[in-house]
């Protein structure tokens, strides 16, 4: 039962994947699971290049991943559906000379089969120029969809930028207006101050001022 094991991990994720979305693959940690999702996911949507990409790089960063097997078997149906006849005899019959006793070997598709018997007879084999044509117009929309949302965050990220900008300095705006209001307001209040101390000061050199009227006698 070791085989359980392998495919365990990858069932997981794929199970998280459909309660979650496809988002969850790339919030999680990035790690050999996590690419054969994006792999697998790539498969379904029939972007065929992306998946042996992705499994590709699965290889490259992770030598000792448990899911080689299944990896490796995906990698080829890929490469077959993509054109890539050459690819997909090569990397079945790695999987069969490192998997000779797995169970997966059943799962095999006779044209992959008959595919690696003809490579190994150092026959070459042509692409499918179909199949190739196909899967990189799959591989070119999927990267122009990619390019547009990506243009879409970015406007998306300015929109809210500009608006926060706008906000600050209309804020900034109406701080100033109510500081400058405030020293007005003060200056008008001292003004006011100023001269009813004027006022008191005129009445009082009145009232302490001696009188200057005189009487004289006829």
């Amino acid at each position: 039962m070791r085989f359980a094991p392998r495919l365990l991990k990858p069932v997981l994720f794929c199970a998280l994947v459909v309660l979650f979305g496809t988002g969850f693959a790339y919030s999680a940690e990035q790690d050999d699971s996590a690419l054969f999702v994006d792999a697998f996911n790539a498969f379904q949507t029939k972007d065929y290049i992306r998946t042996i990409e992705q499994l590709d790089q699965l290889y490259r960063l992770f030598p000792d991943t448990p899911l080689r097997d299944v990896s490796l078997l995906l990698q080829a149906r890929a490469a077959l559906k993509s054109g890539n006849r050459e690819l997909a005899a090569k990397v079945v019959n790695q999987f069969q000379a490192e998997f000779s006793d797995s169970p997966l070997k059943a799962t095999i598709e006779d044209e992959l089969l008959k595919l690696g018997i003809h490579q190994k007879k150092g026959e070459k084999l042509q692409p499918d120029k179909k199949l190739q044509s196909a899967a990189q117009k799959v591989r070119s929309a999927q990267l122009q969809q990619g390019r547009a949302a990506e243009q879409e965050k970015i406007g998306r990220e300015k929109a809210v930028a500009d608006h926060l900008s706008l906000t600050t300095a209309g804020t900034e705006r109406n701080e100033h207006g109510r500081i400058a209001a405030e020293v007005a307001d003060r200056q008008e209040l001292r003004r006011r101050i100023e001269d009813v101390n004027d006022s008191l000061k005129l009445k009082d050199t009145f009232n302490s001022s001696p009188s200057t009227v005189s009487w004289k006698l006829p």
